[in-house]
């Protein structure tokens, strides 16, 4: 350990990620290098980097202390105040009292009981996808995930489809190709102020978007409905104000880009690793077979589908779409026993701790029984976080939850998936877990099941929603 710079504050210098080496290292495998410093030089490694000290936090008390009992000496990391450019000051990175007006205002929005009504317009947009796949035929599942959690965002936050969705959809992957290379190329060692192109792209991007959303919000206030967006337009706090049309675009860009994004990695993740595992996929079917007969599910449906529950946890487990988060000290502080100085980057990462042994035994494993045998029963709450946690933990939680187990029951009730031969899942993170290529799965239909694909429905969800 004292090879390694140990020192009086419990920190462990991990050489191999300090500097431009380090951080090269870093950017070409950053599940890598965190896994291996943390089972190097313990749970709470340190390093520094051309933006200043971080700190490796592993163990679950400690991030406890961060995104809870320590929060107050916190804010977020610079990596996701950078995400203002596009997100604006949404729940994602607002601070302070802007952020706990918005919080308390936002949160009975998203709690399960108002969430129910919600549940048709994601099975439409499931049943959808579902017409469209020929059986037998390789699909890139990640790109039909991406559409799907996009078109299921969509249809519930305005209340039906968007005329100019494919302009949004291309402009979200142009978002987020260029926070690739911002991050994770040579440009992350180049000063924000530096006019790169990627920045100029970005921007235009944003006046697009913005141009986008704020109409709909002028023809939501005018002609309100029973969708999210009208949901949030009719909030209003104490002293009776609302949302302003700029914070209300802060919120529906902050759904489109950090809400859709996160959804459809678990999709694609899910879905692969059931092709992977068809023991798994046939208890699962089992299970929607004995509860469901051949209906759709509801959100009532949930609780009566524990396996299926679980599996969708253990996905979450074994690839966390946000596999780490940030915290900047604002101040010195003691977090479980480990001193912190100020200024100090935190990382917490969801892929390290969720992978660790001491907390899931065979931790690379799929094993969705583990949620169901007694064994996480006394796991400490920080060990699995996928939502993070605390008081800033992610006000969509219910709402991913609920969209994960309907969309993945209905589709399984419908088809099976096979990976392409020679296929290799390679992860490319960024923002979020990305795979750094197509995810290719062959879409197989159900021995001796008709598919349950039922003929276009006719919900408001499905009409256009008027955009120039």
């Amino acid at each position: 350990m004292s090879e390694s710079g140990g020192n009086a504050n419990g920190l462990v210098m991990a050489p191999e990620l300090m500097g431009a080496k380090g951080l090269l290292h870093f950017a070409k495998d950053p599940l890598e290098a965190f896994s291996t410093a943390r089972a190097r030089y313990g749970d709470a490694v340190s390093f520094t980097q051309l933006r200043g000290r971080y700190v490796l936090l592993s163990r679950p008390e400690a991030i406890e202390a961060v995104l809870h009992h320590k929060g107050g000496e916190f804010q977020k990391d610079f990596f996701t105040r950078d995400l203002g450019t596009i997100l604006g000051q949404g729940l994602l990175n607002a601070e302070g009292e802007l952020w706990r007006r918005r919080r308390k205002l936002m949160a009975p929005t998203f709690q399960p009981r108002e969430l129910a009504a919600f549940g048709e317009t994601m099975l439409a947009c499931t049943d959808d996808l579902l017409r469209s796949f020929e059986l037998g035929a390789v699909r890139d599942l990640h790109a039909d995930a991406m559409h799907l959690a996009l078109d299921i965002v969509v249809r519930t936050l305005f209340g039906a489809k968007l005329a100019r969705f494919d302009d949004v959809e291309r402009a979200i992957d142009v978002v987020t190709t260029e926070y690739r290379l911002l991050w994770h190329t040579w440009r992350a060692m180049i000063p924000r102020w530096v006019p790169l192109p990627s920045h100029g792209r970005l921007a235009r991007v944003r006046a697009e978007l913005d141009a986008i959303l704020l109409e709909v919000i002028e023809q939501k206030r005018k002609t309100p409905g029973k969708d999210l967006l009208s949901h949030l337009l009719a909030l209003t706090d104490d002293e009776g104000h609302g949302l302003s049309d700029t914070e209300l675009r802060d919120e529906a860009m902050t759904l489109f880009l950090a809400g859709h994004e996160t959804t459809a990695l678990a999709f694609t993740y899910t879905f692969r690793l059931l092709a992977a595992h068809p023991e798994i996929d046939a208890k699962v079917l089992d299970e929607l077979a004995a509860v469901l007969g051949g209906r759709a599910p509801t959100q009532a449906d949930v609780e009566r589908l524990p396996y299926t529950s679980a599996m969708v946890r253990e996905s979450l487990r074994l690839y966390p779409p946000v596999w780490a988060m940030g915290r900047y000290a604002i101040e010195p502080v003691e977090v479980a026993g480990i001193a912190i100085p100020k200024d100090t980057h935190v990382i917490l990462s969801q892929w390290v701790v969720q992978h660790d042994a001491r907390w899931f035994p065979e931790p690379e494993r799929f094993r969705p029984e583990r949620w169901l045998s007694g064994e996480t029963a006394s796991l400490h709450r920080f060990a699995y976080f996928p939502f993070g946690g605390g008081p800033r933990v992610c006000v969509g939680q219910h709402f991913a939850l609920l969209e994960l187990v309907l969309v993945v029951a209905r589709v399984l009730q419908s088809v099976r998936f096979e990976i392409a031969p020679g296929e290799e899942l390679a992860l490319g993170p960024v923002v979020t877990l990305r795979p750094r290529g197509p995810v290719r799965l062959r879409v197989k239909p159900r021995e001796g099941v008709a598919r349950r694909v039922p003929p276009p429905t006719s919900i408001a969800s499905q009409r256009p929603y008027a955009s120039s």
